[in-house]
């Protein structure tokens, strides 16, 4: 019979061949608005709006954050993502007295300026019998759209966040150095009361973090929110995981040494906990290790571009510095015994300091090219200094100059006073 109707349609050209019937038009009315509201400490996604479905009625509300996106196939497409990540995705508000309003979704951290939407369902499945009644069976559907901010403003957020990724990034490691040294006091001296009372402290520091963290919006959208969310997520994972190695290492570290005060009479014993202690220190250091990579990883994938040692960076400026003023005095005097005798020496120690900075885990990988553009003028600079040494008077040119303007532009930026 169904097959029937559908050719009978087809030939009266009601619904062309290969397409659905046209849906059929809302029984009912709504309008939509997606609104924020607050500040500080909490913002909120508010949706609200009028409508004449009856008073009872369920809609289905959800919120996304929308970006018009490349499209494989050709063209631009709009890709939307939810905002709300517990249970469904959407929440659920009634219409009463023609009217309807929710919170979708309460952020303690400030909305970036993107574009974001809202879409209240009409579902039928899951209306009371009395409203299916009176608003039909048929899914109706209505959309608003909320463009918050400008460009501008996203891109000031952005900076501002990558400021405060820095200084997040800091606080881990500065955890992670009192994690290491930890492990190598303990090592020589174990303590359990005294590791018991530093890990409640240690364990609050990386709650914090995680707490902190849980903050963040997980969207695509603003790939570094998500991206930083991932990756403090680990961080704190990692952190547990080391202490509870240390936690199992302890005692049997305490074995050794307390069997360790009758060796002979303990000779297997002592022989089957070195093995064990061995693979849980290979463990630890392997974490440890391993800790240090990810940090590096992490901090080249959310786009921190200054050194995680500051002090160490200018310790070494401090030394290419010494250096290049040893080599610049010797060229004035004009001595070429004395540069033939003192130089090599000085420039030995100028290279051994920029081969420092290219160290791993000093500076980002990204800032190595800086470190190249200085050891090229430093070269041309070594020349130079050279042939004044000789007595030649080399022709006119910056390079002293522009080689001082590279030390000063590197030290800004590795924060370096």
């Amino acid at each position: 019979m169904k097959s029937a109707l559908v050719a009978v349609l087809l030939a009266a050209g009601a619904v062309p061949a290969g397409q659905d019937p046209p849906k059929p038009a809302p029984k009912h009315k709504a309008e939509v608005k997606l609104k924020i509201e607050g500040g500080v400490p909490e913002w909120t996604f508010v949706i609200e709006g009028t409508s004449d479905l009856p008073d009872g009625t369920l809609l289905k509300a959800r919120l996304y954050a929308v970006e018009e996106v490349v499209d494989f196939k050709g063209g631009k497409r709009i890709d939307e993502e939810s905002l709300i990540h517990q249970g469904t995705g959407w929440r659920m508000v009634t219409v009463q007295d023609g009217k309807f309003r929710l919170v979708l979704l309460a952020a303690p951290r400030r909305p970036y300026s993107i574009w974001y939407r809202t879409r209240a369902t009409y579902d039928p499945n899951v209306q009371p019998i009395p409203i299916l009644d009176k608003a039909g069976e048929n899914e109706m559907v209505w959309t608003a759209d909320l463009h918050h901010g400008t460009p501008a403003d996203f891109e000031r957020e952005i900076a501002a966040t990558l400021k405060d990724l820095t200084r997040e990034l800091e606080e881990v490691l500065s955890l992670y150095r009192d994690l290491k040294s930890r492990f190598q006091v303990w090592n020589r001296a174990p303590d359990p009361a005294a590791f018991a009372e530093w890990r409640r402290g240690f364990a609050s520091k990386v709650d914090a973090i995680r707490k902190h963290n849980e903050t963040r919006f997980s969207i695509w959208i603003v790939w570094l929110e998500r991206q930083a969310r991932f990756r403090f997520e680990s961080f704190c994972d990692r952190f547990d995981m080391l202490c509870a190695d240390f936690a199992e290492w302890l005692p049997v570290k305490l074995k050794i040494l307390e069997f360790s005060k009758d060796a002979p009479r303990h000779a297997e014993e002592l022989k089957e906990l070195g093995e064990d202690e061995a693979d849980r220190q290979l463990r630890i250091m392997y974490g440890l290790t391993a800790f240090q990579a990810y940090f590096e990883e992490a901090r080249e994938a959310l786009g921190i571009d200054t050194p995680s040692d500051p002090d160490a960076v200018g310790a070494v400026l401090k030394d290419y510095e010494a250096a290049i003023g040893e080599l610049s005095a010797l060229a004035e005097k004009g001595d070429g015994a004395a540069w033939k005798e003192k130089a090599p020496d000085a420039r030995a120690r100028a290279r051994r300091a920029l081969m420092k900075l290219s160290a791993p885990g000093l500076l980002p990988r990204r800032a190595y090219d800086r470190v190249l553009e200085l050891a090229d003028k430093f070269a041309q600079l070594y020349v130079l200094l050279e042939r004044t040494a000789s007595g030649t008077k080399p022709p006119a040119n910056e390079t002293a100059a522009e080689h001082a303007g590279l030390v000063a532009e590197f030290r800004k930026y590795a924060g370096v006073k």
